[in-house]
């Protein structure tokens, strides 16, 4: 990182603002803290003052994004935030950033950066678990969804917790497009070897692009990219995860049951029970509303519905009736409810 001669500033930290798109990690922004300075001394600062080398817009690595589209300036406790707004380009290349900020010039590429923020990389945890290092997102709703198991390439191997998600297509991509269902995405381990020894290991067995998950279930454990082994402990691993919502589902049966004892034997449970079911009326009510439903009788129609879906919560969880199908019987609850709320 190089600076001017006529120095009239400090740079302080260099952040990366990023998101996850179809060529994998796309730069939005640059964030450079400037010290010793003020927003009056930097504010005539503008775009063309820039320029950008090997900043591609995609993975031929032969066009280049348009550069500085605006600058943004706010001062902080730290100093002067200057964040350059770009067109988007792809984050992996070794790019270089040249310009002049209030009379004194600036220098950085890639290697300078010191922070790398990426959009919505806290909707996923990080788990490891019997040697899988796996990252987890959890949509926000009720009910049942589907689980995608996200396995990378082989660019993406490791055992940071971290390139799994920040790959091409990678898993924050398919939340974005799917923030309904669970997104389990485990690494692949490296194995020590990066791809191009990796390359020549696979050439000396015959085909290189032939996929190989191993004859025995152990033939390739401790080798970079997936195999028998380590999906397996993958496997394990979902297998734990449902085990776990059975458990905590009988768990709260019969935490609902003691409840309810209590709520038949005791006023002021009752007297709660009572309070939260009309709040809980008047929220939805109000939500509603709000969305352009008929509020004539509202109230009344939206309690009428969750007593519906309680019942129905009751029958398929403790009281179980042979000879009934419990998907035709929610399909029926929900068209119910959609025929008393609906507007006419």
């Amino acid at each position: 990182m190089q600076e001017g001669k006529a120095k009239m500033w400090k740079l302080g930290k260099i952040t990366a603002k990023t998101h996850i798109g179809d060529y994998g990690q796309i730069v939005d922004s640059f964030v450079l803290l400037l010290k010793d300075t003020c927003c009056e001394e930097v504010k005539m600062t503008n775009g063309t003052d820039f320029i950008l080398e090997k900043n591609y817009n995609d993975l031929t690595g032969k066009v280049n994004a348009k550069g500085v589209t605006e600058i943004s300036i706010c001062e902080t406790e730290e100093g002067t935030e200057v964040e350059l707004i770009l067109d988007p380009f792809v984050y992996r290349y070794d790019f270089k950033v040249t310009g002049t900020i209030a009379g004194t010039e600036v220098s950085f590429t890639r290697a300078d950066v010191d922070k790398v923020w990426i959009k919505d990389m806290d909707q996923f945890v990080a788990y490891e678990e019997n040697g899988v290092h796996y990252r987890m997102y959890e949509p926000e709703c009720m009910g049942k969804r589907p689980l995608v198991l996200f396995l990378h390439g082989g660019g993406e191997c490791g055992e940071d917790n971290k390139l799994q998600l920040t790959g091409t297509l990678g898993a924050l991509r398919l939340a974005e497009r799917w923030s309904d269902m669970y997104i389990m995405a485990p690494q692949a381990p490296s194995g020590n070897l990066g791809m191009q020894e990796m390359f020549e290991v696979m050439k000396k067995r015959g085909n290189p692009f032939s996929a190989d998950m191993g004859i025995t279930p152990f033939s390739l454990k401790g080798e970079r990219g997936w195999n028998r082994d380590y999906v397996a402990k993958v496997t394990d691993i979902i297998r734990k995860m449902i085990d776990s919502f059975v458990q905590n589902h009988k768990l709260s049966k019969s935490a609902h049951e003691e409840i309810m004892a209590m709520a038949h034997l005791d006023e002021e449970v009752a007297f709660y029970f009572h309070k939260r079911e009309m709040e809980m009326t008047e929220k939805i009510s109000e939500l509603l509303v709000n969305n352009g439903f008929d509020s004539d009788n509202l109230m009344e129609r939206v309690h009428i519905c969750i007593g519906l879906i309680d019942n129905l919560c009751h029958e398929i969880v403790y009281h179980k009736h042979d000879g009934l199908d419990y998907d035709v019987m929610t399909d029926i609850c929900v068209d119910t409810i959609v025929d008393i709320l609906k507007k006419d």
